[in-house]
Protein backbone atom coordinates (compact mmCIF):
# COMPACT_ATOMS: atom_id res chain seq x y z
CA UNK A 1 0.00 0.00 0.00
CA UNK A 2 1.73 3.69 -1.13
CA UNK A 3 0.47 6.71 0.44
CA UNK A 4 1.27 10.20 -0.93
CA UNK A 5 0.79 12.16 2.25
CA UNK A 6 -0.15 16.15 2.22
CA UNK A 7 0.29 17.49 5.81
CA UNK A 8 -2.52 20.52 6.78
CA UNK A 9 -0.48 22.09 9.27
CA UNK A 10 2.77 21.42 10.70
CA UNK A 11 2.95 22.29 14.26
CA UNK A 12 3.79 20.47 17.26
CA UNK A 13 1.24 17.34 16.61
CA UNK A 14 1.94 17.62 12.56
CA UNK A 15 5.67 16.91 13.73
CA UNK A 16 5.14 14.61 16.09
CA UNK A 17 3.50 12.41 13.76
CA UNK A 18 6.38 13.29 10.74
CA UNK A 19 8.98 12.04 13.01
CA UNK A 20 7.07 8.90 14.23
CA UNK A 21 7.06 8.06 10.21
CA UNK A 22 10.49 8.32 9.76
CA UNK A 23 11.31 6.47 13.03
CA UNK A 24 8.46 4.14 11.89
CA UNK A 25 8.98 3.94 8.33
CA UNK A 26 11.14 0.36 8.07
CA UNK A 27 8.33 -1.02 10.47
CA UNK A 28 5.72 0.06 8.45
CA UNK A 29 6.95 -1.54 5.39
CA UNK A 30 8.05 -4.86 6.80
CA UNK A 31 4.42 -5.38 9.24
CA UNK A 32 1.94 -3.60 7.17
CA UNK A 33 3.28 -3.14 3.57
CA UNK A 34 2.71 0.34 3.67
CA UNK A 35 4.85 2.84 2.10
CA UNK A 36 4.71 6.26 1.89
CA UNK A 37 6.30 9.59 0.90
CA UNK A 38 5.53 13.70 1.94
CA UNK A 39 4.38 15.30 -1.36
CA UNK A 40 3.25 18.24 0.34
CA UNK A 41 2.59 20.41 3.25
CA UNK A 42 0.91 23.41 4.17
CA UNK A 43 1.19 25.32 7.50
CA UNK A 44 -0.17 28.84 8.62
CA UNK A 45 3.12 30.14 9.98
CA UNK A 46 6.02 27.50 8.64
CA UNK A 47 4.79 27.83 5.09
CA UNK A 48 4.02 25.51 2.49
CA UNK A 49 6.08 23.45 -0.29
CA UNK A 50 4.19 20.56 -2.49
CA UNK A 51 6.63 18.40 -5.01
CA UNK A 52 5.34 15.37 -6.72
CA UNK A 53 8.04 13.86 -6.74
CA UNK A 54 8.53 13.98 -2.49
CA UNK A 55 9.40 16.16 -0.22
CA UNK A 56 12.35 15.70 2.29
CA UNK A 57 10.00 15.31 5.67
CA UNK A 58 13.35 15.09 7.97
CA UNK A 59 14.78 18.78 6.47
CA UNK A 60 11.03 20.26 6.64
CA UNK A 61 10.95 18.94 10.44
CA UNK A 62 14.18 20.71 11.44
CA UNK A 63 13.40 23.63 9.16
CA UNK A 64 10.09 24.33 11.36
CA UNK A 65 11.66 23.06 14.38
CA UNK A 66 14.01 26.20 14.17
CA UNK A 67 11.50 28.36 13.15
CA UNK A 68 12.67 28.36 10.02
CA UNK A 69 10.42 28.36 6.90
CA UNK A 70 9.56 24.99 5.29
CA UNK A 71 8.75 27.20 2.10
CA UNK A 72 12.54 27.43 1.51
CA UNK A 73 12.76 24.03 0.48
CA UNK A 74 14.15 23.02 -2.73
CA UNK A 75 10.83 21.89 -4.22
CA UNK A 76 7.90 22.07 -6.67
CA UNK A 77 5.11 24.36 -5.98
CA UNK A 78 5.40 27.08 -2.94
CA UNK A 79 2.38 29.54 -1.15
CA UNK A 80 -0.03 27.41 -1.67
CA UNK A 81 -3.17 27.71 0.76
CA UNK A 82 -4.24 24.59 2.94
CA UNK A 83 -7.39 24.10 0.51
CA UNK A 84 -5.08 24.90 -2.95
CA UNK A 85 -2.80 22.34 -1.38
CA UNK A 86 -5.85 19.31 -1.26
CA UNK A 87 -6.75 20.27 -4.57
CA UNK A 88 -3.82 20.58 -6.25
CA UNK A 89 -1.89 17.90 -4.91
CA UNK A 90 -1.37 14.34 -5.87
CA UNK A 91 -1.91 13.31 -2.46
CA UNK A 92 -4.05 10.40 -1.27
CA UNK A 93 -3.80 11.38 2.17
CA UNK A 94 -4.51 14.25 3.56
CA UNK A 95 -3.04 14.80 7.70
CA UNK A 96 -4.83 16.83 8.65
CA UNK A 97 -3.59 18.37 12.28
CA UNK A 98 -4.50 22.64 12.52
CA UNK A 99 -6.12 24.07 16.00
CA UNK A 100 -9.57 22.24 16.57
CA UNK A 101 -12.60 25.18 16.81
CA UNK A 102 -15.14 23.91 18.75
CA UNK A 103 -17.62 26.41 17.64
CA UNK A 104 -17.47 26.04 13.91
CA UNK A 105 -15.09 23.48 13.33
CA UNK A 106 -13.18 25.59 10.61
CA UNK A 107 -10.76 25.35 9.20
CA UNK A 108 -10.44 21.87 9.47
CA UNK A 109 -14.48 21.25 8.20
CA UNK A 110 -13.48 22.72 5.37
CA UNK A 111 -9.93 20.56 4.71
CA UNK A 112 -11.43 17.44 5.37
CA UNK A 113 -14.67 17.87 3.52
CA UNK A 114 -12.40 19.07 0.60
CA UNK A 115 -10.51 15.85 0.90
CA UNK A 116 -13.16 13.79 1.08
CA UNK A 117 -14.98 14.92 -1.94
CA UNK A 118 -12.17 14.33 -3.41
CA UNK A 119 -12.38 10.68 -2.31
CA UNK A 120 -9.19 11.26 -0.53
CA UNK A 121 -8.49 9.50 2.76
CA UNK A 122 -7.79 11.55 5.79
CA UNK A 123 -6.72 11.23 8.79
CA UNK A 124 -6.87 13.90 12.04
CA UNK A 125 -6.78 14.83 15.40
CA UNK A 126 -8.90 17.56 14.78
CA UNK A 127 -11.50 17.78 18.09
CA UNK A 128 -14.19 20.23 16.17
CA UNK A 129 -15.07 19.27 12.83
CA UNK A 130 -15.73 15.67 13.46
CA UNK A 131 -17.74 16.68 16.92
CA UNK A 132 -19.67 19.41 15.26
CA UNK A 133 -19.93 16.99 11.26
CA UNK A 134 -19.25 13.58 12.27
CA UNK A 135 -22.75 11.88 10.52
CA UNK A 136 -22.10 14.43 7.17
CA UNK A 137 -18.07 13.48 7.00
CA UNK A 138 -18.85 9.67 7.05
CA UNK A 139 -21.31 9.58 4.69
CA UNK A 140 -19.50 11.52 2.24
CA UNK A 141 -16.33 9.53 3.07
CA UNK A 142 -18.67 6.88 1.71
CA UNK A 143 -19.83 8.10 -0.54
CA UNK A 144 -16.93 9.28 -2.34
CA UNK A 145 -14.00 6.09 -1.44
CA UNK A 146 -12.28 8.33 1.24
CA UNK A 147 -11.94 7.09 4.42
CA UNK A 148 -11.60 9.02 8.03
CA UNK A 149 -9.56 7.95 10.75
Amino acid sequence: MKFDIAFIGFGTVGRGFADLLLEKRDYLKKAFTIDWRVVAISDIRAGSVMDAEGIDLAEAVRRADSGKSIGDISAGKKGLSALETIRESDANLIVEVTWTNIKDGEPGYAHIRTALEMGKHVATTNKGPIALHYRELMKLSSERGGRLR
